[in-house]
Protein backbone atom coordinates (compact mmCIF):
# COMPACT_ATOMS: atom_id res chain seq x y z
CA UNK A 1 0.00 0.00 0.00
CA UNK A 2 2.80 2.40 0.87
CA UNK A 3 4.65 1.67 -2.38
CA UNK A 4 1.49 2.10 -4.46
CA UNK A 5 0.84 5.46 -2.80
CA UNK A 6 4.42 6.52 -3.52
CA UNK A 7 4.15 5.59 -7.21
CA UNK A 8 0.89 7.46 -7.61
CA UNK A 9 2.30 10.47 -5.79
CA UNK A 10 5.30 10.45 -8.16
CA UNK A 11 2.93 10.47 -11.15
CA UNK A 12 0.93 13.35 -9.75
CA UNK A 13 4.07 15.32 -8.91
CA UNK A 14 5.41 14.84 -12.44
CA UNK A 15 2.10 16.00 -13.88
CA UNK A 16 2.25 19.17 -11.77
CA UNK A 17 5.81 19.85 -12.98
CA UNK A 18 4.69 19.49 -16.61
CA UNK A 19 1.83 21.92 -16.08
CA UNK A 20 4.09 24.39 -14.29
CA UNK A 21 6.56 24.30 -17.19
CA UNK A 22 3.73 24.71 -19.67
CA UNK A 23 2.44 27.86 -17.97
CA UNK A 24 5.85 29.46 -17.62
CA UNK A 25 7.57 28.73 -20.93
CA UNK A 26 6.22 28.12 -24.42
CA UNK A 27 2.88 27.36 -26.03
CA UNK A 28 4.22 24.08 -27.41
CA UNK A 29 5.13 22.98 -23.89
CA UNK A 30 1.49 23.54 -23.02
CA UNK A 31 0.35 21.27 -25.85
CA UNK A 32 2.65 18.50 -24.66
CA UNK A 33 1.66 19.15 -21.06
CA UNK A 34 -2.00 18.59 -21.91
CA UNK A 35 -1.16 15.27 -23.54
CA UNK A 36 0.92 14.10 -20.59
CA UNK A 37 -1.69 15.14 -18.03
CA UNK A 38 -4.42 13.26 -19.87
CA UNK A 39 -2.28 10.13 -20.10
CA UNK A 40 -1.77 10.28 -16.35
CA UNK A 41 -5.46 10.91 -15.66
CA UNK A 42 -6.53 7.93 -17.75
CA UNK A 43 -3.94 5.62 -16.21
CA UNK A 44 -2.24 4.94 -19.54
CA UNK A 45 1.22 6.07 -18.64
CA UNK A 46 3.79 3.63 -17.31
CA UNK A 47 5.98 4.23 -14.31
CA UNK A 48 9.49 2.90 -14.87
CA UNK A 49 11.16 1.10 -12.02
CA UNK A 50 14.65 -0.32 -12.61
CA UNK A 51 13.99 -1.32 -16.20
CA UNK A 52 10.48 -2.71 -15.70
CA UNK A 53 7.38 -0.88 -16.89
CA UNK A 54 4.70 -1.21 -14.23
CA UNK A 55 1.12 -0.20 -15.21
CA UNK A 56 -0.73 1.76 -12.60
CA UNK A 57 -2.54 -0.86 -10.49
CA UNK A 58 -6.28 -1.30 -10.91
CA UNK A 59 -6.80 -2.34 -7.29
CA UNK A 60 -5.03 -0.53 -4.49
CA UNK A 61 -4.79 -3.67 -2.39
CA UNK A 62 -2.83 -5.61 -5.01
CA UNK A 63 0.73 -6.02 -3.68
CA UNK A 64 3.65 -5.05 -5.92
CA UNK A 65 6.74 -7.21 -5.86
CA UNK A 66 9.58 -4.86 -6.72
CA UNK A 67 13.22 -5.91 -7.24
CA UNK A 68 15.92 -4.97 -4.79
CA UNK A 69 17.77 -1.76 -5.72
CA UNK A 70 20.77 -2.11 -8.03
CA UNK A 71 23.84 0.07 -8.25
CA UNK A 72 23.20 3.09 -10.50
CA UNK A 73 25.46 1.94 -13.37
CA UNK A 74 24.11 -1.61 -13.24
CA UNK A 75 20.53 -0.40 -13.18
CA UNK A 76 21.10 1.90 -16.15
CA UNK A 77 22.76 -0.89 -18.14
CA UNK A 78 19.88 -3.24 -17.36
CA UNK A 79 17.32 -0.64 -18.47
CA UNK A 80 19.12 -0.21 -21.79
CA UNK A 81 19.53 -3.96 -22.32
CA UNK A 82 15.87 -4.70 -21.75
CA UNK A 83 14.84 -1.90 -24.10
CA UNK A 84 17.22 -2.67 -26.97
CA UNK A 85 18.27 -6.33 -26.95
CA UNK A 86 15.49 -7.61 -29.24
CA UNK A 87 14.88 -6.71 -32.87
CA UNK A 88 11.84 -4.51 -33.43
CA UNK A 89 10.46 -5.56 -36.81
CA UNK A 90 7.42 -3.29 -36.52
CA UNK A 91 9.61 -0.25 -35.99
CA UNK A 92 11.73 -1.16 -39.02
CA UNK A 93 8.63 -1.34 -41.22
CA UNK A 94 7.33 1.93 -39.78
CA UNK A 95 10.49 3.94 -40.31
CA UNK A 96 11.17 2.58 -43.79
CA UNK A 97 7.74 2.30 -45.37
CA UNK A 98 4.90 3.82 -43.34
CA UNK A 99 2.94 6.45 -45.33
CA UNK A 100 3.19 9.88 -43.76
CA UNK A 101 6.20 9.08 -41.61
CA UNK A 102 8.85 7.28 -43.68
CA UNK A 103 9.24 10.36 -45.86
CA UNK A 104 10.14 12.45 -42.80
CA UNK A 105 13.02 10.03 -42.20
CA UNK A 106 14.08 10.41 -45.83
CA UNK A 107 14.15 14.19 -45.42
CA UNK A 108 16.05 14.00 -42.14
CA UNK A 109 18.84 11.84 -43.57
CA UNK A 110 18.96 13.32 -47.07
CA UNK A 111 21.74 15.87 -46.35
CA UNK A 112 24.06 13.13 -45.10
CA UNK A 113 23.17 10.63 -47.82
CA UNK A 114 24.09 13.23 -50.42
CA UNK A 115 27.59 13.66 -48.98
CA UNK A 116 28.54 10.04 -48.20
CA UNK A 117 32.11 9.01 -48.95
CA UNK A 118 32.42 5.23 -48.96
CA UNK A 119 32.80 2.97 -47.25
CA UNK A 120 30.37 4.22 -44.60
CA UNK A 121 30.14 2.99 -41.00
CA UNK A 122 27.03 3.37 -38.86
CA UNK A 123 27.67 2.95 -35.15
CA UNK A 124 24.56 1.74 -33.32
CA UNK A 125 22.76 0.61 -36.48
CA UNK A 126 20.03 -1.41 -34.76
CA UNK A 127 17.69 -3.11 -37.24
CA UNK A 128 19.09 -1.09 -40.13
CA UNK A 129 16.50 1.69 -40.28
CA UNK A 130 19.10 4.27 -41.31
CA UNK A 131 21.15 1.88 -43.44
CA UNK A 132 18.19 1.53 -45.81
CA UNK A 133 18.89 5.13 -46.83
CA UNK A 134 22.67 5.09 -46.50
CA UNK A 135 23.05 2.09 -48.80
CA UNK A 136 21.58 4.08 -51.67
CA UNK A 137 24.89 5.88 -52.07
CA UNK A 138 27.57 3.28 -51.39
CA UNK A 139 28.85 0.36 -49.37
CA UNK A 140 28.03 0.34 -45.67
CA UNK A 141 28.98 -1.47 -42.48
CA UNK A 142 26.72 -1.54 -39.43
CA UNK A 143 27.83 -2.04 -35.84
CA UNK A 144 25.59 -2.76 -32.88
CA UNK A 145 25.93 -4.23 -29.41
CA UNK A 146 22.91 -6.53 -29.72
CA UNK A 147 23.19 -9.59 -32.01
CA UNK A 148 19.42 -10.06 -32.42
CA UNK A 149 19.16 -6.67 -34.08
CA UNK A 150 22.07 -7.50 -36.36
CA UNK A 151 20.54 -10.83 -37.43
CA UNK A 152 17.41 -8.96 -38.41
CA UNK A 153 19.36 -6.25 -40.25
CA UNK A 154 21.48 -8.79 -42.16
CA UNK A 155 18.37 -10.66 -43.29
CA UNK A 156 16.74 -7.49 -44.64
CA UNK A 157 19.88 -5.73 -45.94
CA UNK A 158 22.10 -8.44 -47.44
CA UNK A 159 24.16 -5.87 -49.33
CA UNK A 160 25.52 -4.43 -46.07
CA UNK A 161 28.07 -5.96 -43.68
CA UNK A 162 27.64 -6.12 -39.91
CA UNK A 163 29.67 -6.58 -36.76
CA UNK A 164 28.60 -7.05 -33.14
CA UNK A 165 30.81 -4.81 -31.01
CA UNK A 166 30.93 -2.26 -28.24
CA UNK A 167 30.95 1.27 -29.65
CA UNK A 168 33.93 2.12 -27.42
CA UNK A 169 36.07 -0.71 -28.90
CA UNK A 170 35.40 -0.97 -32.62
CA UNK A 171 36.99 -3.97 -34.40
CA UNK A 172 38.39 -1.91 -37.29
CA UNK A 173 41.78 -0.47 -38.15
CA UNK A 174 42.37 3.26 -37.98
CA UNK A 175 41.18 5.39 -40.91
CA UNK A 176 39.19 2.49 -42.38
CA UNK A 177 36.07 4.46 -43.38
CA UNK A 178 35.30 7.43 -45.58
CA UNK A 179 32.18 8.32 -43.56
CA UNK A 180 30.91 7.64 -40.05
CA UNK A 181 27.29 8.08 -39.02
CA UNK A 182 25.92 8.01 -35.44
CA UNK A 183 22.27 8.51 -34.58
CA UNK A 184 20.37 8.38 -31.28
CA UNK A 185 23.23 6.64 -29.49
CA UNK A 186 25.17 8.97 -27.22
CA UNK A 187 22.40 9.46 -24.64
CA UNK A 188 22.17 5.67 -24.21
CA UNK A 189 25.83 4.99 -23.36
CA UNK A 190 27.73 5.70 -20.13
CA UNK A 191 30.80 7.13 -21.91
CA UNK A 192 29.78 9.12 -25.02
CA UNK A 193 33.22 10.73 -25.21
CA UNK A 194 34.85 7.32 -25.69
CA UNK A 195 32.35 6.45 -28.42
CA UNK A 196 33.28 9.61 -30.30
CA UNK A 197 37.00 8.99 -29.91
CA UNK A 198 36.55 5.56 -31.51
CA UNK A 199 34.39 6.98 -34.28
CA UNK A 200 37.05 9.51 -35.22
CA UNK A 201 39.82 6.91 -34.96
CA UNK A 202 38.28 4.74 -37.70
CA UNK A 203 37.49 7.76 -39.90
CA UNK A 204 39.96 8.51 -42.67
CA UNK A 205 41.54 12.00 -42.93
CA UNK A 206 39.11 14.21 -44.82
CA UNK A 207 36.31 11.71 -44.15
CA UNK A 208 32.77 12.82 -43.34
CA UNK A 209 31.44 12.67 -39.77
CA UNK A 210 27.70 12.95 -39.08
CA UNK A 211 25.96 12.91 -35.70
CA UNK A 212 22.23 13.07 -34.93
CA UNK A 213 21.05 13.32 -31.32
CA UNK A 214 17.68 14.25 -29.83
CA UNK A 215 17.53 17.65 -28.20
CA UNK A 216 16.56 17.43 -24.53
CA UNK A 217 15.07 20.94 -24.71
CA UNK A 218 12.36 19.93 -27.20
CA UNK A 219 8.86 19.45 -25.67
CA UNK A 220 8.17 16.11 -27.35
CA UNK A 221 11.65 14.78 -26.62
CA UNK A 222 11.25 15.70 -22.96
CA UNK A 223 7.88 13.96 -22.82
CA UNK A 224 9.40 10.76 -24.21
CA UNK A 225 12.27 10.97 -21.72
CA UNK A 226 9.81 11.13 -18.82
CA UNK A 227 7.68 8.25 -20.07
CA UNK A 228 10.41 5.85 -21.27
CA UNK A 229 13.11 4.95 -18.76
CA UNK A 230 15.68 4.07 -21.42
CA UNK A 231 15.39 7.57 -22.90
CA UNK A 232 15.98 9.47 -19.65
CA UNK A 233 19.57 10.30 -20.62
CA UNK A 234 18.35 12.60 -23.38
CA UNK A 235 17.42 15.23 -20.80
CA UNK A 236 21.12 16.14 -20.65
CA UNK A 237 21.43 16.47 -24.41
CA UNK A 238 21.72 19.97 -25.86
CA UNK A 239 23.56 21.85 -28.55
CA UNK A 240 26.15 23.05 -26.05
CA UNK A 241 26.76 19.54 -24.67
CA UNK A 242 27.32 18.19 -28.18
CA UNK A 243 29.72 21.01 -29.03
CA UNK A 244 31.69 20.30 -25.84
CA UNK A 245 32.02 16.62 -26.72
CA UNK A 246 33.18 17.31 -30.28
CA UNK A 247 35.44 20.30 -29.68
CA UNK A 248 38.27 18.17 -28.26
CA UNK A 249 38.42 15.80 -31.24
CA UNK A 250 40.57 16.13 -34.38
CA UNK A 251 37.73 17.41 -36.53
CA UNK A 252 37.53 20.38 -38.88
CA UNK A 253 34.64 22.29 -40.49
CA UNK A 254 32.42 21.47 -37.55
CA UNK A 255 28.83 22.66 -37.99
CA UNK A 256 26.06 22.13 -35.44
CA UNK A 257 22.43 22.96 -36.16
CA UNK A 258 18.95 21.83 -35.13
CA UNK A 259 16.32 20.07 -37.24
CA UNK A 260 12.62 19.12 -37.03
CA UNK A 261 10.94 21.77 -34.83
CA UNK A 262 8.09 19.63 -33.48
CA UNK A 263 7.86 16.16 -35.10
CA UNK A 264 4.16 15.57 -34.51
CA UNK A 265 4.05 12.92 -37.22
CA UNK A 266 6.45 10.82 -35.16
CA UNK A 267 4.01 10.95 -32.25
CA UNK A 268 0.60 10.88 -33.96
CA UNK A 269 1.57 8.20 -36.52
CA UNK A 270 3.67 6.14 -34.10
CA UNK A 271 3.50 2.43 -34.89
CA UNK A 272 2.87 1.43 -31.28
CA UNK A 273 1.35 4.38 -29.39
CA UNK A 274 -0.23 6.40 -32.18
CA UNK A 275 -2.53 5.83 -35.16
CA UNK A 276 -0.24 5.00 -38.11
CA UNK A 277 -3.22 4.33 -40.40
CA UNK A 278 -3.87 8.10 -40.42
CA UNK A 279 -0.74 8.46 -42.52
CA UNK A 280 -2.61 6.95 -45.46
CA UNK A 281 -4.99 9.93 -45.50
CA UNK A 282 -3.53 12.76 -47.58
CA UNK A 283 -5.53 15.43 -45.74
CA UNK A 284 -4.17 14.24 -42.42
CA UNK A 285 -0.61 14.26 -43.74
CA UNK A 286 -1.05 17.82 -44.95
CA UNK A 287 -2.57 18.92 -41.64
CA UNK A 288 0.28 17.46 -39.56
CA UNK A 289 2.87 18.94 -41.91
CA UNK A 290 1.13 22.31 -41.58
CA UNK A 291 1.24 22.19 -37.78
CA UNK A 292 4.92 21.31 -37.92
CA UNK A 293 5.51 24.25 -40.24
CA UNK A 294 3.72 26.52 -37.77
CA UNK A 295 5.97 25.18 -35.01
CA UNK A 296 9.01 26.09 -37.12
CA UNK A 297 7.81 29.71 -37.07
CA UNK A 298 7.12 29.87 -33.33
CA UNK A 299 9.46 27.43 -31.58
CA UNK A 300 13.04 28.76 -31.18
CA UNK A 301 15.63 26.69 -33.12
CA UNK A 302 17.44 26.00 -29.85
CA UNK A 303 14.47 23.82 -28.90
CA UNK A 304 13.99 21.88 -32.14
CA UNK A 305 13.91 18.10 -31.84
CA UNK A 306 17.21 17.01 -33.41
CA UNK A 307 20.78 18.22 -33.04
CA UNK A 308 22.79 17.59 -36.19
CA UNK A 309 26.58 17.87 -36.21
CA UNK A 310 28.72 17.52 -39.33
CA UNK A 311 32.49 17.67 -39.61
CA UNK A 312 35.53 16.31 -41.42
CA UNK A 313 38.40 14.32 -39.99
CA UNK A 314 41.47 16.52 -39.68
CA UNK A 315 44.64 15.46 -41.42
CA UNK A 316 46.93 14.67 -38.50
CA UNK A 317 49.90 13.94 -40.74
Amino acid sequence: MVRIAQLLEQGQAWSRRVWSAARSTHVWDAVVGILAARLLARGKCYIAWQGRSLPRPERAETPLKLPLPLATDERSAEVQRRYFESADAARFRWTTGAPGFAETEDDLLAPFVETIVGPCLEIGCGEGNNLVRLLRCGSCVGVDLYPRKLYFAAAHLPEARFAAADATALPFRAAAFGSVFIRDLLHHVPAPDRVLVEAVRVLAPGGRFWLLEPNGRNPLVRLQAHLVAAEAGVLGSSTSSIVRLLSTLPLTRLEVRTLQPLPLRRMVLHYRFGLPALGQISAMRRMLAGIEWLASRTLPPSRWAYIAATAERADVG
